[in-house]
């Protein structure tokens, strides 16, 4: 029986597990499934039972395959640090970073000093999108880290920060706002604009949804072309808006830094850690919403 177990096929079984199938370990691997599948009856010959079983269109580990996991994160582990001490780890994976396209720029700058001195060979790769789509990548492990933002216990991970809220617009908008409010917001789900309606109810004041964005970067340049009052995080003024005065103080919400099963801390901890510098800093404009 050959007994070595092989870390190419180790690296298939925690992603398994990390990414939640074996279709989504291949494409995490960038090698096909039936490869995935061949790596697993491998490592079952090495152990002599049964790691993995279908449930439906789950795979569910066994027993043994629970223990294998635990066995398998810390041959790895020990594995690639030996290979980063002996300079030979030049193509390490990549982190994923799930964020807003508003995002990027600050992201892009701040994290990657941070985790070349917390990481090094590993680099960042990021995955634009609204928050709702970010988080089921998170959970499906398709991103490694996600930054979020929102109000208390909906949205998961780390508080890293708070972001100001404030009423943006053009110019001056047309009209009365104690009566009506022309809102420029992100379609539902949108926590944001959900905090800005029941405000705006509250005072007795009609809210009328002027414009709707599929993300943040179309509610901000929906409120630069005149369409009406815009509500949104920020650190500074954003180019070519303006606050408006007279409405409902809208709070501040909070940032968020989460990450999918079976993170590496010390990726987690180096993201939180800066993210949390950044927004302290003021370098974080705004983010995407949280389910």
């Amino acid at each position: 029986m050959n007994q070595v177990l092989g870390v190419t096929q180790l690296r298939s079984f925690v992603a398994i597990a990390d990414r939640g199938g074996f279709g989504r370990a291949a494409d995490a691997l960038f090698i096909s499934q039936p490869t995935v599948s061949q790596h697993v009856r491998q490592l079952e010959g090495v152990i002599g039972r049964a790691l993995v079983r279908r449930e439906g269109r789950r795979a569910v580990f066994t027993d043994a395959g629970d223990r294998l996991l635990a066995e398998a994160r810390a041959i790895l582990q020990q594995h690639d640090d030996a290979l980063r001490r002996l300079g030979t780890l030049e193509d390490a994976a990549p982190v994923v970073v799930g964020a807003s396209g508003a995002l990027v720029d600050e992201l892009s700058h701040g994290l990657r000093p941070a985790l070349a001195e917390a990481l090094p060979g590993r680099g960042l790769r990021f995955r634009i999108g609204r928050s709702a789509a970010i988080a089921t990548e998170l959970a499906r492990g398709t991103v490694d880290v996600a930054v979020l933002v929102g109000f208390g216990g909906d949205v998961p991970g780390r508080p890293a920060g708070r972001l100001a809220l404030d009423w943006f617009s053009a110019g001056d908008p047309d009209g009365d706002l104690d009566d009506e409010v022309p809102l420029v917001a992100c379609s539902e789900p949108c926590g944001i604009r959900r905090r800005a309606t029941e405000l705006l109810h509250a005072r007795g004041t009609h809210v009328r949804l002027a414009a709707e964005a599929a993300n943040h970067e179309g509610v901000v340049a929906a409120a630069r072309a005149g369409l009406g009052v815009g509500a949104l995080p920020f650190s500074g003024v954003p180019r070519g808006l303006r606050p408006v005065a007279g409405l409902p103080s809208l709070g501040t919400i909070g940032v968020y830094v989460a990450g999918r099963p079976g993170i590496d801390e010390r990726v987690l901890g180096a993201m939180h850690d800066e993210v949390g510098t950044l927004v302290a800093a003021g370098a974080v404009r705004a983010v995407a919403l949280a389910p």
